[in-house]
């Protein structure tokens, strides 16, 4: 059974933002000034409140590291604010972040899961020097009882690095506890290497031992759900089982997806769960993921 999930993302503001890629679903296509947008603080914690009494299970935050345009310069801020009270319902508290914001993370942020993203901007050129401290942070992390992720951000540099290099893989298997190929969404407007190999997953053909790579389907490894979902193995919770919200308080049903219904008050936000969520269906396709 999938945990009901719901997705925050509080502001818009990335140090990151057009060094480390240009298609990042949260940034991609935002103006200066629309990266200054912050809703209060009161709008988030109401928001985690209604979600808990509604029954949502797992509160997920990706956390940036900061410019500072917002005025918030710490990237922890809306975690130390929003896990209490995610914690007062019982949710799960899954945080997507980098190594550098990963050592700021105490106990007492009582974070469930983190993963760290990954990607060939990040591990720079020195690979080695760059494992020797992800390895001693993820053991920092599991000794305070957090699983410890990995996203793998998937494009032909971290394909031929990472998925195909046999010992990097056995080296990502060692310093997390899962790894998950993420590929880009929407899949149409990836490049020529992983347009081809997005149309061999999606078909289900195997090409040597190369496919399950790909995939996610070896040991260590989590397969990125939408590419599962595309292929046919499992079914998509996009809108009944997942919720996001946007800094600007507009909601999707994935992180993903355009973000076009506005929950930008409590009551707002209250009302779609009551009268539009119940309705939502099942989907049956998607464009993030279709290649045709």
């Amino acid at each position: 059974m999938v945990r009901t999930r719901l997705f925050l993302h509080p502001t818009f503001d990335c140090s990151f933002d057009k060094v480390c890629r240009d298609d990042c679903y949260l940034l991609k296509d935002k103006s200066r000034e629309e990266k200054k947008f912050r809703l209060p603080d009161e709008y988030w914690i109401n928001i985690v409140h209604l979600a808990g009494k509604h029954g949502f299970q797992e509160l997920s935050l990706p956390i940036n590291p900061l410019r500072g345009v917002t005025g918030v310069t710490d990237p922890l801020h809306w975690l130390r604010i929003l896990a209490p009270i995610a914690k007062e319902y019982n949710m799960l508290v899954n945080i997507t972040t980098t190594l550098d914001v990963a050592k700021k993370i105490t106990a007492s942020d009582t974070v469930d899961i983190i993963a760290l993203s990954i990607d060939d901007f990040r591990t720079g050129k020195d690979w080695k020097r760059y494992a020797t401290k992800l390895s001693a942070e993820t053991e920092r992390l599991r000794n305070l009882g957090i699983e410890t992720n990995c996203n793998l951000s998937y494009n032909p540099g971290t394909e031929i690095q990472f998925l195909f290099n046999s010992e990097r893989k056995k080296e990502l298997m060692k310093i997390f506890d899962y790894t998950t190929p993420l590929w880009p969404k929407p899949l149409k407007e990836a490049d020529i290497l992983t347009l081809a190999s997005g149309r061999l997953i999606q078909k289900g053909d195997r090409n040597g031992s190369t496919y399950d790579d790909l995939i996610g389907k070896t040991d260590g490894f989590l397969e990125d759900y939408c590419m599962s979902f595309a292929r046919g193995e499992s079914s998509c919770d996009a809108g009944w089982g997942t919720l996001s919200i946007d800094a600007f308080g507009r909601l999707a049903i994935c992180p993903y997806s355009a973000h076009n219904q506005d929950v930008s008050t409590p009551d707002k936000f209250q009302d779609y769960l009551e009268n539009i969520l119940p309705k939502n269906k099942i989907i049956e396709s998607c464009a993030l993921i279709d290649v045709e």
